[in-house]
């Protein structure tokens, strides 16, 4: 029945504006940050509650259960397994689940534990989605140390690729692709859509590994224009970049960020229908004047800074445009003290930010934009969403305010 309810809504907030088509959807998810080695009863940096990391709160600031993880934590296994039930309940038959990376949780010691993670993952995911498409990609966390991707044909390419090709998420082809630079591209059948993952670490400011006065790292731009240039010349053929770390003069290096602008721009108006990132843990969208180019970036699984997060993408048949998605989350905090995973509808973009009958696009987007700057109500609005309601300082403030015993204010604070 939620199937359903999903689709419907999506239908009728724009029925007014636009005919409506059966359309497609896919899940995107991001920066899972599975950590096996994760002990929610220890807080804080520089380990993420791993064993031996400092308490600065001891225990007092959240205390248990931790039956599903903890906020300033990376992902508890029995989270992960949450999230994919909650996607086989709000749309058990997607066109397809797009990951965009950091699998693995922070610090991991080895790259051997972070391919464990990675592996843990992908088990899980294929134990509730074992016939549906997934589109994985790297993370910065995916590879030791952090960010490390310092040569082509990367043996850390090598071993998750051959991971990911054992699940028949790539494809002869694809990991041919994949071993030589971590990207590869996707035609989803029978629609006329194909995904262009990007292994984005190589343009990364924080990727002190590779030598950044390589022009072309490991040959991904050329691949990239090549990509474009074969798919955009098939009549009807529409495109979806993603990766992990979203093209920003925050994250990537400037000479690269600009020639992958360079590489781009001719196709935004015409054959990119999307783009789709992660790697902030928020919920957040970009859109560049010069290029054209906009993109979403879908907030984390892992609960370090926010509340988890789910996404689903509504998308035109015919221009393979988002019309819509709609976001669950799981209040964390009220989940571990009500031992109770109840996922919750967040919002829907075009009943929280629209209509917008072009659906989400650049132009939709740069609105989107400028009622930001000159809106204040709706900005409060974008930063809840932007945090997935994780407002703990204010509940925690209001809670002491207005409770005098222990046993309340944990119950003022599992209900808000």
């Amino acid at each position: 029945e939620m199937k359903h309810t999903v689709r419907v809504i999506g239908c009728v907030l724009l029925v007014l504006f636009v005919q409506c088509s059966l359309g497609g959807k896919f899940f995107h998810i991001s920066d899972i940050h599975l950590d096996l080695f994760s002990q929610p009863d220890i807080y804080g940096p520089p380990t993420w509650c791993q064993p031996g990391s400092w308490n600065p709160f001891n225990g007092t600031l959240y205390p248990g259960p931790y039956t599903f993880g903890r906020l300033g934590c990376d992902t508890y296994y029995p989270l992960l397994v949450s999230v994919l039930k909650a996607m086989t309940v709000i749309e058990p038959n997607p066109d397809f689940i797009l990951i965009t990376g950091d699998w693995a949780g922070h610090d991991q010691p080895t790259f051997k534990t972070a391919l464990v993670a990675i592996t843990n993952v992908t088990q899980t995911i294929i134990q509730h989605f074992p016939k549906t498409l997934v589109i994985p990609t790297l993370g910065n966390n995916d590879v030791w140390p952090d960010y490390n991707m310092s040569m082509c044909n990367d043996f850390q390419l090598s071993r998750i690729g051959s991971l990911w090709s054992s699940t028949n998420w790539l494809n002869p082809t694809q990991l041919s692709d994949f071993l030589d630079n971590g990207a590869y591209a996707v035609h989803i059948h029978p629609k006329k859509l194909h995904m262009i993952v990007i292994n984005t670490l190589y343009y990364s400011n924080e990727d002190s590994f590779y030598n950044h006065t390589e022009p072309d790292p490991c040959g991904q731009f050329a691949w990239i224009s090549a990509q474009l240039n074969k798919i955009c010349s098939q009549p009807g053929h529409k495109i979806y970049l993603s990766g992990h770390i979203a093209p920003s003069t925050q994250f990537w290096n400037t000479t690269y960020l600009s020639e992958f602008l360079n590489i781009i721009s001719p196709f935004t108006s015409t054959c990119i229908a999307g783009a789709f990132f992660g790697h902030t843990h928020l919920d957040q969208f970009f859109v560049y004047n010069t290029s054209g180019l906009s993109g979403l970036l879908a907030p984390s699984v892992t609960t370090l800074q926010n509340n988890p997060a789910i996404r689903l993408n509504h998308f035109d048949d015919n221009t393979k445009v988002v019309m819509d998605y709609d976001q669950w989350y799981l209040p964390l905090l009220a989940a571990n003290i009500n031992s109770n995973t109840a996922w919750q509808k967040e919002y829907s973009f075009q009943a929280e930010y629209g209509p917008y009958s072009e659906g989400i696009t650049a132009a939709s987007l740069r609105s989107l934009m400028s009622r930001l700057w000159t809106n204040d109500t709706l900005y409060e609005i974008y930063k809840r969403n932007e945090f997935i309601q994780y407002q703990d300082l204010k509940w925690a403030e209001l809670c002491t305010s207005t409770t005098t015993t222990i046993k309340d204010y944990w119950k003022c604070r599992s209900i808000n």
